[in-house]
């Protein structure tokens, strides 16, 4: 078997999948796993359309806290983001704003920024677990404190509905007294995944269209359900900011999580090296976190040392993959997620405005991009991702956690 050195890491992507099939490195989740490449240290530097803000990346601080706690169950999600409480005041308007804004996220991932978007006919989904009462309240804070244009029911551009539940009949609401400063119970962290999704989301494509599709419980199965019912709405793209550790049982759900024509984008986890589902699926299109580094106008973007993926055990690799596992390599593309240089959002049951990340986060920045680029429903699966390898900007990590790298344009999707 041949050694991996650093000589290796200068070894192009591409060229790497061709040796990957002769070369060994070991086993990762139970599946074996070719020797990928990894970036060399200048690769994953870009230079910014614009400045990002004086308070877009606040080191230190308070630490970060999961919305949800890890699932153990195969057949139970859980949500992937993290929050650090920074919020200085409970004002829906204050001066400023600490984490990543709707600008500075155009500038790190190079496309037209928010003011000067075009319309769009895109319709994203996006499916949580349980029923925030205030969401599209917070989301309208969040797109005035912005200049984003209004997306409400009643203008047609927002929608919550809710999917038939097999486990519970009704939805189960976040209340105020199961909220605290650090939100330990499920009900409420799936609560702010909502806001952060959504509003990430908007963020990213601010003419889109969304429809939140709220299952009755974190089982698989009743979030299948409510992908299908964000699919029977309009949604073009689906969100899934969540994911079960990856088991032998979910085949039977795999179709559901791959509604084609539609895509679905699904985080990989938060906890560091490890397979989750659906990320997991064949046709899943999943991302993986990066963290940044921000001098001038010069960002470096590294593999977040939290974040999920590796070589499935269960699911097949499809043919437009490079082979960096025997089986699927769980992770196609990357986006920030570290909460050290998180996004900016508001809940307003969590006093305002903190900073969110997790592969929760670097999730809808995909779903985004993918529906800003008007290629939400060709192909399969990842596979249009795989003919713009050179729209990507390698982010330091293994292909089977990082897979393609961070998007550089629209011209990525």
């Amino acid at each position: 078997m041949m050694e991996y050195n650093e000589s290796m890491k200068r070894v192009p992507r591409a060229v790497a999948a061709l040796l990957a099939s002769t070369i060994f490195a070991g086993c990762a989740g139970g599946s074996s796993v070719l020797t990928p490449a990894v970036s060399s240290d200048g690769a994953h530097a870009r230079t910014l359309g614009a400045p990002l803000g004086p308070t877009s990346i606040v080191p230190g601080g308070t630490s970060a806290v999961s919305l949800c706690p890890p699932s153990t169950d195969p057949s139970r999600a859980s949500c992937l983001g993290s929050i650090r409480m920074m919020n200085t005041t409970t004002s829906a308007f204050p001066d400023s704003v600490n984490g990543l804004t709707p600008s500075d996220l155009a500038s790190i991932y190079g496309y037209t920024p928010p003011a000067s978007q075009a319309p769009t006919s895109a319709v994203v989904g996006i499916v949580v677990a349980y029923d925030n009462a205030s969401v599209e309240s917070d989301l309208a804070t969040y797109r005035s404190y912005y200049k984003l244009p209004p997306c409400t029911t009643a203008n047609g551009c927002f929608k919550k509905i809710g999917a038939s539940g097999t486990t519970a009949a009704t939805f189960r609401t976040r209340t105020p007294d199961s909220v605290s400063a650090n939100p330990t119970t499920t009900i409420s962290g799936w609560a702010a995944e909502a806001d952060a999704d959504v509003e990430t989301v908007s963020a990213v494509c601010a003419n889109c269209k969304i429809v939140l599709s709220e299952a009755a419980t974190s089982n698989l199965s009743d979030l299948a359900n409510a992908v299908s019912a964000a699919v029977s709405a309009g949604a073009t793209i689906v969100n899934a900011s969540f994911g079960a550790p990856e088991s032998s049982s979910q085949t039977s759900l795999e179709s559901a999580f791959e509604p084609a024509p539609v895509k679905l984008v699904a985080a990989t986890g938060d906890n560091g090296p490890a397979e989750l589902f659906p990320a997991a699926a064949t046709n899943v299109v999943a991302v993986s976190g990066t963290t940044l580094s921000v001098s001038g106008t010069t960002v470096t973007e590294n593999l977040w040392s939290n974040s999920g993926g590796g070589c499935s055990a269960v699911f097949t690799r499809p043919a437009w993959q490079p082979g960096w596992c025997a089986n699927r390599s769980i992770a196609d593309v990357a986006a920030v997620a570290d909460p050290n240089t998180g996004i900016a959002f508001y809940d307003s049951a969590l006093n305002g405005w903190n900073i969110v990340g997790g592969t929760s986060i670097s999730a809808p920045i995909i779903t985004g991009m993918f529906a800003q680029s008007g290629d939400t429903q060709a192909g399969t699966g990842a596979s249009r991702l795989y003919t713009h390898p050179g729209s990507y900007v390698q982010v330091g990590g293994a292909g089977y956690v990082d897979g393609l790298g961070a998007p550089t344009g629209l011209a990525a999707f």
